[in-house]
């Protein structure tokens, strides 16, 4: 499977809630992964997480994301609120391209 295709695949788990499985084949694949295709792949990883509810690898992924790319932590701003993982709504992440 080439890189695009693992990064689809998880993709396609994530969309079936199989969450921990499309984590898990990021993570198995991550070593053999460099450059921009790499970040897709923790940005996928990531958005599994956080549609899982995982707030510990959400903020893991969350982490190594914003040290390799600095200019992306607004994206990757989440809550837990009422033990529900949520992106926060504000002004300043509709003005960044977040979601309102």
């Amino acid at each position: 499977m080439t890189e695009n295709e693992i990064i689809q695949e998880s993709a396609a788990l994530r969309g079936q809630g199989k969450y921990r499985e499309a984590i898990d084949l990021i993570e198995a694949s991550l070593p053999n992964i460099e450059g921009n295709i790499r970040l897709n792949a923790q940005l996928e990883a990531f958005r599994a997480a956080v549609e899982a509810g995982d707030a510990e690898t959400a903020h893991e992924y969350a982490t190594t994301i914003a040290a390799e790319e600095p200019g992306r932590p607004s994206i990757l701003t989440v809550a837990l609120t009422n033990g529900v993982l949520m992106w926060p709504i504000t002004p300043e992440t509709v003005a960044r391209g977040g979601h309102a």
